[in-house]
């Protein structure tokens, strides 16, 4: 098995974002960019209009070590990577809104990957294999992958 690598990126300032993304793409498979930082989701097309390698946009809620709670903004920057047809977004489990994939379809191959996510900053639970099967058995339909950190 070879060892697939995420660099993420969490930048205030969306401008100083597509040169760190150019430096470190060559060393990594992807690029994780934090956008719950950012106050317009437009900063999201400008990124990637500069960007040339794989990207996996997150706007994480407070909860999850984001910036950002207002729901509508989140979910707007995460709305505006799927149509920007990034290789994937990062949502929590606990995100109550399921995300067109970049074809408009809610399930089925498109452009844009779901990598739904679960965060525990006080440390892993003891049945994390049951955590990962239960993430998996509920969000089946709307995820590629499912992390655990």
């Amino acid at each position: 098995m070879s060892l697939r690598t995420v660099l993420t990126i969490l930048e205030r300032d969306p401008a100083v974002v597509a040169p760190l993304v150019a430096h470190y793409a060559p060393r990594v498979e992807f690029c994780e960019i934090r956008v719950d930082p950012w106050e317009d989701a437009k900063d999201i097309s400008r990124v990637l209009d500069a960007v040339r390698s794989p990207v996996i946009v997150t706007c994480r809620h407070p909860d999850e070590g984001g910036w950002r709670d207002h729901h509508r903004k989140r979910e707007k920057a995460l709305r505006r990577a799927v149509s920007d047809g990034v290789a994937f977004v990062d949502v929590e489990a606990r995100f109550p809104v399921r995300l067109p994939r970049g074809d408009g379809s809610y399930t089925g191959h498109s452009p844009t990957g779901v990598i739904v996510s679960w965060h525990d900053y006080n440390g892993m639970p003891p049945d994390i294999e049951g955590l990962a099967a239960r993430l998996v058995d509920e969000r089946e339909r709307d995820s590629d992958l499912v992390k655990l950190a």
